[in-house]
């Protein structure tokens, strides 16, 4: 019998090839890769305000011309305020880059954090939920660092709504600065 020339071409099945170990493992965490640089770009934020609040604090007092007694710091504010500032910016620093070293200054700094009610204690809890959890301690293994290197083209692609919503906070935090300037 000759072949219809008129019949449906026939599929051949064609197996995706199988994904390495490596890249499951990378597409299983890649989220939580992405939340701790995230929360490493927090940290960056919270200590560039810290040192815009050290440097206001500063500037009242020196120009001011009187020692404001109500501005003393207590050895608790300087210990929740104060002192993590630098703190901020290793931890930030570790975060963005996946160190393994990050784990234990991270959970002492969200633990203090956790005293700086009400926006420092939801950090807190986030950021000892990401750094101290199975998959946290798994990105922040120099074994998941071999993984990276290993598959350098896997990307987290965020949604459209966070990145509207982010493009709206960074319109926000613009106004803000504009009309504190300006205003």
């Amino acid at each position: 019998m000759e072949e219809n020339p008129y019949e449906a071409p026939a599929i051949v099945d064609v197996e995706a090839p199988a994904a390495t170990d490596a890249e499951a493992i990378r597409l299983k965490h890649l989220a939580h890769e992405a939340s701790l640089k995230t929360l490493g770009l927090i940290c960056y934020l919270i200590g560039f305000l810290g040192c815009y609040n050290l440097a206001v604090t500063y500037y009242v007092v020196w120009y001011s011309g009187s020692d404001l007694p109500e501005m003393s710091y207590s050895v608790a504010q300087i210990v929740v305020w104060i002192l993590p500032i630098p703190f901020q910016f290793l931890v930030g620093y570790g975060l963005r880059r996946l160190l393994p070293w990050v784990r234990i200054p991270a959970g002492i700094l969200f633990a203090v954090s956790l005293l700086r009610v009400p926006i420092g204690t939801v950090v807190g809890i986030w950021g000892l939920y990401l750094v101290l959890s199975t998959k946290g301690r798994t990105v922040l293994s120099p074994a998941y660092r071999e993984i990276i290197s290993q598959t350098p083209d896997l990307r987290y692609r965020r949604g459209p709504a966070v990145r509207l919503l982010f493009w709206i906070l960074v319109v926000a935090l613009l106004t803000l600065i504009f009309f504190a300037f300006f205003g």
